[in-house]
């Protein structure tokens, strides 16, 4: 149950591969509201799949496809019900269950955003601060591209000795819950492991990918003995 950075870029899903043919959103507004029914996407669902290829992947490559509501940093619940109000195909029948709680903050942030757009209009001012501070905060920010970023990875193993090379890595918490929930409930233990080992880890994406994406890092999907398990696999590596 670890997960693997993947410094690549999937491909298209226009394919009718089960992703709710993202490629493809349509601008036709489902009501939300039209049904009392609701059903909040589970890991095994297939607009599961959809949500969570929409939060690590659509959201970078095609914003444009969520909407004003959704950044980077919306919640699941939000991707949930941008999809089934756009009409994916694998969410059409699953509303989350907070979907009024959700409207209401979306509508919150509108009115929010359109107070702030007649402040700067009323105060042409202050908009010349803003925009001397911005040029001020730039000269700090690293040119854009891809950028060298060096962390500690963990492997929870025996005391037998592997190539640095297709090897299942994770943050600290995901090696415990690992040990906790796969190793030391069985006797002997799992894989005979007995120790975590830490790892120093370098990474630079490449130009292509960052030409492509405009991102530091892949999608972090589930690998398990060297391989990608995730349903969207293959588009990942499709590319």
């Amino acid at each position: 149950h670890f997960f693997h950075m993947v410094h690549g870029s999937p491909a298209s899903t226009s394919d009718g591969d089960g992703l709710g043919h993202l490629s493809s959103l349509v601008a036709v507004e489902k009501d939300a509201e039209g049904s009392d029914k609701c059903h909040d996407a589970e890991h095994g669902d297939p607009c599961y799949f959809s949500v969570h290829w929409a939060m690590t992947e659509g959201i970078y490559s095609h914003p444009e496809w969520y909407g004003k509501h959704l950044s980077p940093s919306s919640s699941f619940g939000e991707f949930q019900l941008q999809l089934h109000k756009t009409g994916v195909k694998n969410c059409t029948d699953a509303k989350p269950c907070n979907a009024e709680s959700i409207q209401k903050k979306w509508h919150s942030e509108q009115v929010k955003t359109e107070h702030k757009d007649k402040d700067k209009d009323n105060d042409s001012d202050k908009d010349n601060d803003k925009d001397q501070e911005a040029v001020d905060a730039s000269k700090d920010v690293p040119p854009p591209g891809p950028r060298e970023h060096t962390f500690y990875m963990y492997r929870a193993q025996s005391e037998a000795t592997y190539p640095l090379e297709n090897i299942n890595t994770a943050d600290l918490a995901g090696v415990f819950w690992y040990l906790h929930n796969e190793v030391i409930v069985a006797t002997p233990r799992k894989y005979s492991i007995d120790r975590i080992k830490r790892y120093k880890v370098t990474v630079k994406n490449t130009w292509e990918f960052w030409n492509a994406h405009k991102r530091q890092f892949g999608a972090f999907v589930a690998y398990d003995a060297g391989g990608c398990t995730t349903p969207i696999c293959k588009d990942i590596y499709h590319q």
